[in-house]
């Protein structure tokens, strides 16, 4: 804490106390006929606040109502996101792209007190011409109890679609639960559309555009970490490739210079030399052969019979 940052709150303190006497002093002033006490608390709280925006500043921050303001005005994006959301209890999965939940009690056109939440997006899987009837059905309970392992008796989050494409609702007065289409989340924020598609349990379908028809919340923040590791294992990858060429390219030069002869090689071919030298000297022994002393002899034939002795 700095030198005036330690003066400011001093002063504070001793203003305090001046407030904690001002009352008595006030009523005292009013019944002597001075100025009212009103006036004087008033110029008081002011002065209060001019020493506590002093004291703040030389701490090095704003002061104290600013940042509350700022802390006030900023925006939570979660929460926005989960006013779009509404939360329910699924009571009942009716197939493998259809849920039932109980109505809330919010909406103009809601008359029942079951809804039915079709995802969005996705319809029932196709049969083939190489399955049979059989096989289909069973494709479809499994793609069911996919859905039931996924919701069936917990709490979801889910938002309905596009006005344009929701179903008619129910005459008033039946009993015929109102259709909903729309995208549905697990609490986690996993996007139960997606995943019962990615599983291959449904057909995409693409009707509407969302920009939640995706993976929300933790979720989310689980499927970005994994993309940054994923992210981070690629550069190692690719920073191990580039070493290795590297490497590589460095056998490769020092393969193109010629190694040093060295200690042991000099020596090898000094010993060499001493051999050829020994070997034209006879190994210091005489020659036995017979010598013409009429033969004219060459300029290198008499250089050597010099060396020898001759």
């Amino acid at each position: 804490m700095t030198t005036s940052a330690m003066r400011s709150r001093t002063l504070l303190y001793g203003l305090g106390l001046f407030l904690c006497l001002s009352p008595g002093l006030a009523e005292e002033a009013a019944a002597e006929g001075g100025a009212p006490a009103e006036k004087e608390q008033d110029e008081t709280e002011s002065l209060l606040k001019k020493m506590k925006s002093a004291m703040v500043s030389a701490e090095g921050g704003a002061p104290a109502e600013e940042k509350w303001e700022e802390v006030g005005g900023e925006q939570d994006e979660t929460k926005l996101l989960l006013k779009q959301l509404i939360i329910a209890m699924v009571s009942e999965v009716i197939d493998e792209t259809t849920i039932e939940i109980r109505d809330s009690g919010k909406g103009e056109q809601r008359r029942t007190d079951k809804i039915h939440i079709k995802l969005g997006n996705i319809r029932p899987v196709r049969q083939g011409a190489a399955h049979s009837d059989e096989q289909h059905a069973e494709k479809r309970a499994a793609a069911k109890q996919a859905l039931t392992d996924l919701v069936g008796k917990k709490m979801i989050r889910w938002k309905a679609g596009p006005e344009e494409h929701q179903p008619p609702a129910p005459a008033e007065g039946s009993k015929v639960p109102q259709v909903i289409v729309g995208d549905m989340w697990m609490l986690n924020g996993r996007h139960v559309n997606s995943l019962m598609a990615k599983a291959g349990h449904v057909d995409r379908e693409t009707v509407y555009t969302d920009e939640l028809a995706r993976n929300i919340l933790q979720a989310e923040s689980e499927e970005k970490k994994q993309e940054s590791y994923k992210e981070l294992e690629r550069a190692m990858k690719e920073s191990a490739k580039e070493k290795k060429k590297q490497y590589a390219a460095e056998l490769e030069k020092e393969k193109d210079i010629p190694e040093p002869i060295g200690m042991a090689g000099w020596l090898g071919l000094g010993f060499l030399g001493l051999i050829v030298l020994a070997g034209l000297s006879n190994f210091g022994r005489g020659s036995n052969k017979k010598v013409n002393l009429n033969k004219k002899r060459g300029v290198f034939e008499k250089f050597w019979m010099k060396l020898k002795g001759a």
